[in-house]
């Protein structure tokens, strides 16, 4: 399985890095001068993959971390959905779903127990938006009507952290700075009447599972 995954906002396709850094083309001029990647448990992807013309729904499953360094902005279409699941979660970046959801969950895995003080973690300058969209429809903008579906209702944001062992405390660490936004929006119809969408959700756990004895108190720090 994957140990590591990284999304990044370098060119990184059509296929992953090497180890080195180096693309790694899955079908080259010349196989003997392009050398199998070092490491088959890192991958990184590319961000630009996302949003209105590339892929609407992401879920991502490591045995190891899953990194969102603080320079990728992953824009999901409206409606869209991220998910990660790993030992250790980092998001030093930003994600945007309007109106969809965005999905965190750090719990030890058979390759990696958590060692880090925080399972979890949004970093200082991290952003996890899934609030809804602003529409308007005036017919000078639309004078056909405005089809695209509607995501004016603010979406649903997951961050969970657990634990299966009495020697390590889950812990979810909310960075001071860092911004969570799941506000509703609005749409101005063809009549000139605003209807107003609804705040989504926002979810945040430190929970250790029913058969872990006592001792690893979960912790959250903003």
């Amino acid at each position: 399985g994957v140990d590591n995954v990284t999304l990044s906002a370098a060119l990184v396709l059509p296929t992953l890095l090497n180890a080195d850094g180096t693309p790694s083309d899955p079908l080259p001029a010349d196989p003997a001068a392009d050398p199998l990647p070092a490491s088959y448990t890192a991958s990184v992807l590319r961000a630009s993959l996302l949003g209105a013309r590339g892929f609407g729904s992401v879920t991502i499953y490591s045995n190891g971390k899953v990194l969102v360094p603080a320079q990728a902005d992953l824009e999901f279409a409206a409606g869209g959905s991220f998910s990660a699941t790993a030992s250790l979660i980092d998001i030093e970046g930003q994600i945007t779903a309007p109106g969809g959801s965005i999905t965190a969950v750090a719990e030890p895995s058979v390759v990696l127990a958590p060692t880090a003080p925080f399972a979890l973690t949004l970093g200082p300058k991290a952003s996890l938006s899934a609030g809804g969209e602003w529409v308007n429809d005036n017919p000078l903008l639309y004078p056909n009507g405005n089809s695209a579906p509607l995501y004016i209702n603010g979406g649903n944001v997951s961050l969970t952290a657990y634990s299966d062992s009495y020697t390590y405390s889950p812990g979810v660490n909310l960075a001071s700075g860092s911004r969570i936004d799941v506000s509703g929006a609005g749409r101005l119809t063809s009549a000139g009447v605003l209807n107003a969408g609804a705040g989504g959700a926002i979810s945040i756990g430190a929970e250790d599972t029913v058969s872990t004895l006592a001792g690893a108190p979960p912790r959250l720090e903003m």
